[in-house]
């Protein structure tokens, strides 16, 4: 009896095409949802604009939203990507309850893809954004405030201890001190 299971691991490797010398685990692919990376374009084509009108843009986002909880409730985000682009979309959202489920989204990306180019930035700037909604002080450095008279970002209050400049460079960050640099002379698009 023994010889069953071996004729049915012969004819797998027989008629399953090659995985061009990847890991079993890495044979095994995931589609992004193309979905997804629709909204994910809508989403970015919105911000995009040269004049935006900021309250059309949100009741874009909240639909997204919507589309984008329906399609998680179905279990239809799978890929580290599929996390990333709706943690991006809640990111866009205007309560904690959205910020906060864009941080849990992102850290599932970076889970399921420890290497993944933008995710660990993303549940940075998740987590950041988190604290101001409740009115405390950012970790990471990712949040600017636009200051209106200059034109200019600057660099919303840091807890400076609470995370190290090591953990910032693991997350795709700038050190605090480049963070601060970088937008103290960055002008703002439109003024």
């Amino acid at each position: 009896m023994i010889w069953r299971p071996a004729l049915a691991l012969l004819l797998t490797f027989t008629l399953c095409p090659p995985s061009q010398g990847k890991t079993p685990r890495e044979a095994i692919h995931l589609r992004d949802s193309s979905r997804l990376a629709t909204l994910e374009a809508q989403d970015q084509r919105d911000r995009q604009a040269t004049d935006i009108d900021w309250e059309t843009v949100a009741t874009r986002d909240q639909v997204r939203r919507g589309e984008v909880l329906r399609l998680l409730k179905q279990g239809r985000l799978r890929t580290a990507q599929d996390h990333y682009r709706a943690a991006l979309i809640f990111q866009h959202g205007e309560s904690l309850d959205d910020t906060m489920q864009a941080f849990a989204l992102a850290r599932m990306a970076m889970s399921l893809d420890p290497r993944h180019p933008s995710a660990a930035w993303l549940a940075a700037a998740a987590w950041d954004r988190s604290l101001l909604l409740r009115q405390k002080t950012q970790w990471y450095g990712t949040q600017y405030e636009l200051d209106e008279k200059a034109g200019t970002l600057t660099l919303s209050p840091v807890e400076d201890a609470a995370v190290s400049d090591d953990e910032r460079k693991t997350m795709g960050l700038p050190s605090l001190s480049e963070a601060r640099a970088r937008h103290r002379r960055a002008p703002v698009k439109g003024h």
